[in-house]
């Protein structure tokens, strides 16, 4: 009985910390945001122009960024985009851009910042990285021109950049991501665990364990944009996008053979199938970059729905195996 009431008390502390980990930063930032009077919140650039081609674009090349964002899907090439930056309330403004791999950035035309023009490195992933360029307070009402190469990709909107200070967007990040911290040191933990049975133990389904809950984990800790403001993570961010194929595999391999399952052709047919497909991903990811950003995403949900099905059938073949009379498990 006193070993049972220790497990509660534990259990019941943790339920406790997780809550206390998730809401009260959030109320800390808010409370911090509603004391910040002091200076205007993050703001996007409005009105923006956006031309296509290698020439730089004459007056009546522009149209609306709004009217002409859905025609860059599936476009490559060079793309220009233009504002006028507004009025500056900030102490210590910068301009942040995002989802762009290789650009350059003119004001009133100078040159302020550039990434990757000459294309040296390829294992990137724009839609993750944030790129900061400070300003001053007088920059206001200066033109800004970018020039970019666009890589078939989709612009979602016009918050390509975004006028703030960098506190302000790291902030913005932690308390929009703090719960997907939580959730990845969870399955961290849990993975941890479950390799450190698999050590003592030597029993697979362990280490199918351990290997989905590391993967999740990672998966959802590499997803966090915040995580650059504190540490190196250009590659980090490309490479991460192999991490959810490794978890469904590890999903699919621990269901299967926690129900004893795993012998089965056709579950064995479809993990050998997720094993070849992350073969060919990570044959991409080295090889073709392009191709990669474009095909991991819509990929994964095709993965997802193949290790759905490989639990459906193994459930209905563990169900066969343990019903109907007669049919004699693994599992005794």
């Amino acid at each position: 009985m006193r070993g049972k009431g220790r497990f509660s008390l534990l259990a019941w502390c943790l339920v406790c910390a997780v809550v206390i980990f998730i809401f009260v930063p959030n109320l800390l930032m808010e409370q911090s945001g509603r004391m910040d009077h002091h200076r205007a919140p993050l703001a996007a650039i409005g009105d923006m122009a956006i031309s296509t081609g290698p020439d730089r674009p004459e007056a009546d090349d522009w149209m609306s960024l709004d009217a002409a964002s859905a025609g860059l899907n599936g476009y490559e090439g060079t793309v220009w985009l233009k504002g006028t930056l507004p009025e500056l309330d900030w102490r210590s403004p910068h301009l942040f851009f995002t989802g762009m791999n290789e650009f350059e950035v003119f004001l009133d035309g100078a040159l302020i910042f550039q990434f990757h023009p000459d294309n040296a490195h390829r294992h990137t992933n724009p839609m993750k990285l944030i790129h900061p360029a400070a300003i001053s307070p007088q920059d206001a009402g200066k033109q800004l021109l970018i020039r970019t190469e666009w890589g078939r990709s989709i612009m979602t909107g016009n918050d390509v950049v975004i006028i703030g200070e960098p506190d302000q967007v790291m902030y913005t990040l932690i308390q929009s991501e703090f719960t997907v911290l939580i959730y990845s040191l969870l399955s961290w933990a849990a993975g941890t665990v479950g390799l450190l049975l698999f050590v003592l133990r030597k029993e697979k389904l362990y280490g199918w364990f351990s290997l989905f809950g590391l993967s999740m984990g990672l998966t959802l800790l590499w997803s966090c944009r915040s995580l650059q403001w504190f540490f190196e993570m250009e590659s980090v961010y490309y490479w991460q996008l192999l991490l959810p194929p490794v978890a469904i595999w590890a999903g699919a391999g621990f269901y299967s053979h926690a129900m004893e399952v795993d012998r089965q052709p056709f579950v064995r047919l479809v993990l050998r199938m997720l094993v070849l497909y992350l073969a060919v991903v990570a044959a991409a990811a080295l090889l073709v970059p392009g191709f990669y950003l474009g095909f991991a995403l819509p990929s994964i949900a095709v993965m997802s729905c193949i290790g759905f099905g490989c639990g459906v059938v193994a459930l209905a073949v563990f169900a066969r195996m343990n019903g109907g009379g007669g049919r004699h498990s693994r599992l005794g």
